[in-house]
């Protein structure tokens, strides 16, 4: 498990390709800066939880990132040219407005060279950082790797360790042991996701679950997903597989599904916006949470 690529200039780095000219390609950087460069140097990232609009499978990527080594350099002419350019460019830096000549000078302190990155080991499952009403974790049938919005999870089975991660459980151990910010906002970093109890992998490996149902749909709204058909079943079967019995399951299951749409209202009244407090006392009324 690690955190996502953090650039320290996303306006570089960062790109979306315009028109596809046979191996050149024509792209926008985060800067608004247009320019040709070969498609051969641009690896897809997952940049922002906005691009999934809440799928929990990851498709299409539309944002790429630019890895730069010393002897690509000297090979591309194009590279050449846009690393020039943001050696001369002028930056303000945004908490002490100081003007700084040239983006070398913004990563003075970096042990390589500022246009290069570290190789990041791409992953088929993505930890949120933050999350409000939806809560989900993606994965895609491709690794790929992720801006820091995510953490990547490695495993020899992801498979069967993304459908315990979206079960109705490890969310109530996301509720548990996040972080409560601002505006309602659930947070955790790897240091929290790294002491959440979960079960062992033999045991996760019992889930018996067809993961495309999963894969082929969109996350709801918490209150709602807890209502879907799809979703009462993958819990079911990860209730069986945790060694819980049918009746214990009927049981079991309406008041997991309580208590975690509890702590989500607990969590989204502190925002105090009126959006959420209308909506969080409707489902209360619904649900009937004291």
């Amino acid at each position: 498990m690690r955190s996502g690529l953090r650039t320290n200039g996303n306006k570089f780095f960062y790109m979306k390709i315009l028109k596809n000219h046979d191996e050149l390609v024509y792209v926008c950087n985060e800067d608004k800066y247009k320019f040709f460069i070969e498609k051969k140097y641009l690896i897809p990232i997952l940049r922002t939880p906005r691009e999934l609009n809440h799928s929990y499978q990851i498709k299409k990527l539309t944002t790429y990132c630019l890895y730069i080594s010393d002897d690509i350099i000297s090979e591309s002419e194009y590279i050449h040219k846009y690393i020039k350019e943001y050696e001369n460019k002028v930056i303000i830096n945004r908490f002490t407005h100081e003007k700084i000549v040239g983006y070398h000078n913004k990563f003075s302190n970096k042990k390589t060279k500022w246009y290069q990155l570290h190789l990041m080991k791409p992953a088929h499952i993505f930890l949120p950082h933050f999350w409000r009403e939806h809560i989900y974790i993606p994965f895609s049938v491709k690794p790929i790797i992720s801006d820091n919005s995510f953490i990547l999870v490695y495993t020899s089975n992801p498979e069967k360790l993304w459908l315990y991660l979206n079960s109705t459980i490890f969310y109530l151990t996301m509720e548990l042991y996040s972080r409560r910010l601002g505006g309602g906002v659930g947070e955790c970093e790897v240091i929290d996701y790294n002491i959440f109890p979960v079960p062992s992998l033999d045991i996760i490996d019992r889930i018996d679950y067809d993961m495309n149902k999963l894969l082929n749909r969109q996350s709801q709204v918490y209150y709602n997903e807890v209502n879907d058909i799809n979703r009462r079943e993958l819990d079911i079967a990860v209730l069986h597989a945790l060694g819980f019995s049918e009746d214990e399951i009927n049981n079991l299951l309406e008041q997991l599904y309580i208590d975690f749409i509890t702590l989500v209202h607990n969590r989204l009244i502190k925002s105090g916006r009126k959006r959420d407090i209308i909506s969080l006392e409707k489902t209360r009324q619904r649900i009937n949470i004291e």
